[in-house]
């Protein structure tokens, strides 16, 4: 970080699977370089793991604002609809049948594209909007000023509470962006809208499995990346190998031991409780 000139630009923190310690980076990340006398931008972290956030657990916020996430999902005027099933066979993502000349709505398959009530003939759709989510916000929060997003159970549409985060982003300032895990819809919504991704890994067979898909997913996105080790020990080498290959650096580790699994266990800042740990952050 102490390369970017100290210039506003959102970092995104990723991994290929869950669990690897993207969120335990994050908070650490955003407390140290809130608290840093030398970096002069403000700091916000925005936790878009939306399916399951949990950066809040870590922290003491008092949310000041509740911002409810719409998503538009077709109505059927059915004294208009003469079931000719034209949304139905247009539909990308099967939300809608027709059953013996009536039209059946799966608002959980549905993606709010909106198709279904360009091409109806007869105007029958009107689309409405639902909350499928909220976003809650700190701004007043300190050291850096905290957002995150939750969907509702039973929801589908992840990337579009992520969109709706990404638009409250810090214009002039430094936004650190929990990313969701994997390289699915949601995870590509997030990087493509980072000007840095870190990816966060375990060095084992499968972290560094799911690590590949991750780096493919930045190359594919033609983002600059680079590799923070989590739970550091001698099996580093298999993600150095891996870095290797791909060209990408590893700008840093996090040694495994037993007292920074326990921090975090009890809902901890790692960088707060163990000050060795904020140079190699940064």
């Amino acid at each position: 970080m102490k390369d970017t000139g100290f210039e506003p630009m959102k970092v995104v923190i990723c991994s290929g699977k869950g669990g690897t310690g993207k969120t335990t980076l994050a908070l650490s990340l955003a407390w140290t370089l809130g608290r840093a006398e030398e970096f002069n931008l403000p700091v916000k972290l925005l936790d878009c793991d939306v399916e399951e956030p949990n950066c809040h657990l870590f922290l003491r916020c008092r949310y000041d604002t509740l911002m409810p996430v719409l998503a538009e999902k077709p109505v059927f005027d059915m004294q208009l609809c003469n079931g000719c099933g034209r949304c139905s066979n247009k539909c990308r993502y099967n939300a809608i049948a027709v059953v013996k000349g009536k039209p059946l709505v799966f608002n959980d398959l549905c993606h709010s594209c909106g198709v279904c009530g360009v091409i109806c003939p007869r105007d029958a759709i009107t689309l409405k909007g639902v909350v499928i989510g909220e976003v809650l916000a700190d701004y007043n929060h300190r050291p850096f000023s905290f957002m995150f997003g939750r969907l509702n159970v039973g929801e589908s549409q992840s990337p579009m509470v992520i969109g709706d985060m990404l638009k409250h982003t810090l214009p002039d300032g430094l936004n650190i962006i929990d990313g969701p895990p994997g390289t699915a819809c949601n995870t590509v919504k997030a990087v493509a809208a980072a000007d840095k991704v870190i990816l966060v890994t375990e060095p084992t067979p499968f972290g560094a499995n799911d690590l590949a898909l991750a780096l493919d997913l930045c190359a594919q996105l033609q983002k600059p990346c680079a590799i923070m080790i989590n739970r550091s020990d001698s099996n580093d080498q298999l993600i150095e190998k891996l870095a290797e290959r791909y060209q990408v650096s590893v700008i840093g580790k996090i040694p495994f031991k037993r007292e920074y699994a326990r921090a975090c266990s009890d809902g901890l800042i790692l960088t707060e409780e163990f000050p060795e740990l904020r140079a190699g952050v940064i």
